[in-house]
């Protein structure tokens, strides 16, 4: 998973540099550009997650809902 800092992060920073130009410094040109530019990042970041992530040990049968989240029975519910 340390494969996938930068590329999170990087397009997370690319994300909150198009908001900022749009919203508070009124950036137009770098605006367009960066949101014709954002699908490549998205892309990006995808391909890297898909090719360096972990493959999850937790399935839906054995109870688990998300990776992270034990599926609750009737009795947990109430």
């Amino acid at each position: 998973m340390k494969n996938l800092y930068f590329p999170v992060i990087g397009s997370t920073v690319y994300m909150l540099i198009y908001v900022f130009s749009v919203h508070i410094f009124s950036w137009v040109n770098l605006a367009l550009l960066m949101f014709s530019l954002s699908p490549i990042v998205l892309v990006w970041l995808a391909v890297r997650i898909l090719k360096d992530g972990e493959a999850s040990t937790k399935t839906f049968s054995d109870g688990f809902w998300y990776d992270d989240m034990p599926r609750q029975t009737e009795a947990q519910k109430s």
